[in-house]
C-alpha cells in the first residue's frame, strides 16, 4: 500500500496504477494547491460513482502500487 508521504513525492504524469482489490487502470496524477498528488482514472468508472469524474485523495487508499508511463 502506498503511503500519504509516497503519493506527495510522485512526480506529475501517466501511471499504471495497481489496485489492492486486483486489476489496474490507466490514471493521471497532478497535484494541488497545497503540493498534495490527485489521482484521477482515464479508463474507468465503478458502481460507487466514483471514477472519471471523481479525482481525488479517497482513491489512494485503493492503490497498491503504481508505475510511471514513459516514451
Amino acid at each position: 500500500m502506498m503511503t500519504k508521504e509516497e503519493t506527495d513525492k510522485l512526480p506529475y504524469g501517466l501511471y499504471l496504477v495497481h489496485w489492492k482489490s486486483g486489476g489496474a487502470s490507466l490514471c493521471a496524477v497532478g497535484g494541488k494547491y497545497n503540493g498534495e498528488r490527485w489521482i484521477c482514472c482515464s479508463n474507468w468508472t465503478s458502481d460507487m460513482d466514483r471514477g472519471t469524474d471523481s479525482c481525488g485523495e479517497a482513491l489512494w487508499e485503493e492503490v497498491d502500487k503504481v508505475g510511471l508511463i514513459t516514451s
